[in-house]
């Protein structure tokens, strides 16, 4: 009975101490893709490992070695760091340096939940960063973003309380692991996408065709995170606008006749040398691509929410000589001048015989259609990726909205000046601001703007695009909506959501303490049991005594 009650007080402190309290919370892989060396992802699929907080400006924890441990990056405490708003370079060195020099096994972004609260320029700081990882070469340590909540938030603290590092394996003190499991990356073989486009007819069926074109999906470094408003959102919700405005001109068919059919396009896989569209441009009726005169796409129309009354480009490679590249112009550079909107027009050369496209507009110019691109992001901005960001929320402070119905009125004035002439009836039909409605804007930005759109999945959300198609159909004729699939133009590797568990584990030490007390606990029950008459003990001149 003495044996059985003691085995059973044993068990029950081992399981009191050496069981792990897990927490868990789930996280996404960052894109893997490949250009030159299709196949190289990272292949790691299981992780058990320590943990310790990245800090930039701290000598000692900032070059620590970081072997067999997940660098945690926090987000959130670098917004609140004085001095460190702008410091991009900082952190993508610290970034950097934790996966080369300092042997990381793993990185872990933590991100706040809301993003619209911080400061533009720390969003800009952290799509600095996100850009560097998607660039990253030779990445050969998994990546992961992550929302922060409580579990994660806890984690973070203790290690800060602890010098940022988890403690020794053979500290006295409790430590933290995590652990995660993940299919292997897989690469993606096809992907389906959906064109939208619905129609305003003119005066006569046979008109020449103005088109307005925008892409609706996003991409960012965490697949399924990707719910860009500026990129392009913003876009989305100004061609519905458009498509609102001209539909009450268009109405007015009796008194003021339009000379031109009008076509609202949205297109799918514009993250991806914007397929979609040129998938659009070579399934679509042959006479309707002649029939097209003039195609302005709609790209980032909302800006980082930095700077105030931001100047907005009007991309294209056409001078302004004669006839409809003449009359475009014109009518844009007239009513910036109305709205006293910063407007300048970009001749940039455009690459179409590159294996990249950098606007939207060049799959037209390789039709010989003319083409342009309205945005908020000047040609001599650097593109380290060609992709959107996950840091590109709506903001709180309405800096993006603002700047948003700003162009979006621009493009309206400008294409009825262009449609209409003298005879423009905008004004007319549209006194005050009712021309944009804020009510619309919000509740648009909400269901189209600001969800994941990803490029490789959105396709399948057949509520997203039903709701779409719906919205547009409510101000246009002949709403079609046509699916296919396509090949991604590169080696894309996708992978699912993984669950991390973060475990509360004893070090090592106390193993050991512990099974040394197991020891010397079985060796006195040994010896009680065992009796002391029965135990020998051995002379060392070679006799033995039995006591």
């Amino acid at each position: 009975m003495l044996r059985i009650t003691a085995i059973t007080v044993i068990f029950g402190i081992w399981i009191q101490f050496c069981s792990a309290s897990a927490k868990v919370f789930d996280a996404h892989r960052l894109l893997q893709f490949q250009k030159e060396k299709p196949g190289s992802a990272t292949k790691t699929t299981s992780l058990n490992l320590g943990a310790a907080v990245l800090h930039v400006g701290n000598f000692l924890t900032s070059h620590a070695d970081l072997a067999r441990k997940v660098a945690i990056l926090d987000l959130h405490s670098y917004a609140d760091a004085p001095g460190l708003g702008l410091q991009s370079e900082a952190l993508i060195n610290s970034v950097t340096e934790a996966i080369t020099t300092r042997q990381a096994a793993a990185l872990l972004v933590v991100m706040p939940v809301e993003l619209h609260k911080y400061r533009p320029r720390d969003l800009l700081v952290w799509r600095e960063m996100e850009a560097s990882l998607m660039s990253f070469p030779e990445l050969t340590v998994p990546v992961f973003f992550a929302y922060e909540n409580p579990s994660i938030r806890k984690l973070i603290d203790q290690l800060h309380a602890s010098g940022f590092m988890d403690p020794s394996p053979f500290a006295l003190t409790d430590r933290y692991q995590l652990n995660f499991q993940l299919e292997a990356p897989l690469q993606l073989p096809v992907f389906p996408v959906s064109n939208i486009q619905g129609l305003l007819s003119g005066s006569d069926a046979q008109l020449p065709t103005i088109a307005i074109v925008s892409y609706y999906d996003s991409l960012g470094g965490a697949v399924d995170l990707s719910s860009g408003f500026n990129t392009n959102g913003s876009g989305v919700v100004s061609l519905l606008a458009l498509a609102r405005i001209f539909s009450r001109l268009y109405a007015m068919k009796e008194t003021t006749a339009a000379p031109y059919n009008v076509i609202f396009l949205l297109t799918g896989a514009g993250m991806v040398n914007f397929s979609g569209t040129k998938d659009w441009l070579v399934k679509a009726d042959p006479a309707l691509v002649e029939s097209l005169s003039f195609v302005l796409c709609l790209d980032s129309l909302a800006g980082h929410g930095i700077e105030e009354n931001r100047k907005v480009y009007l991309h294209s490679p056409k001078q302004a000589k004669e006839g409809i590249t003449k009359d475009v112009f014109d009518a844009f550079l007239a009513a910036a001048k109305k709205l006293q909107v910063p407007l300048e027009i970009s001749h940039k050369k455009a690459n179409i015989s590159g294996t990249e496209i950098q606007w939207q507009h060049e799959q037209f110019l390789l039709k010989r259609v003319f083409s342009a691109t309205l945005s908020s992001v000047d040609h001599t901005d650097e593109k380290p990726t060609p992709f959107g960001s996950i840091f590109d929320p709506i903001d709180s402070h309405g800096k993006k909205m603002s700047a948003l119905t700003r162009n979006t009125k621009l493009v309206a004035l400008a294409l009825s000046s262009l449609i209409y002439g003298e005879q423009n009836p905008l004004d007319q039909v549209f006194q005050g601001d009712t021309m944009i409605s804020k009510e619309l804007f919000k509740e648009w930005s909400s269901k189209f703007a600001s969800i994941p759109r990803p490029t490789f999945s959105i396709g399948k959300n057949t509520t997203y695009l039903d709701t779409l198609q719906e919205t547009l159909g409510g101000f246009t004729e002949e709403i079609g909506r046509f699916s296919h699939t396509l090949a991604p133009p590169f080696a894309v590797h996708v992978d699912s959501k993984a669950t991390f568990a973060v475990l509360l584990v004893k070090p090592v030490s106390f193993d050991l303490l512990l099974s040394a007390a197991i020891f010397a606990y079985l060796f006195i029950l040994y010896v009680c049991i065992k009796g002391p008459s029965n135990i020998e003990i051995t002379n060392p001149f070679g006799s033995k005594k039995e006591l």
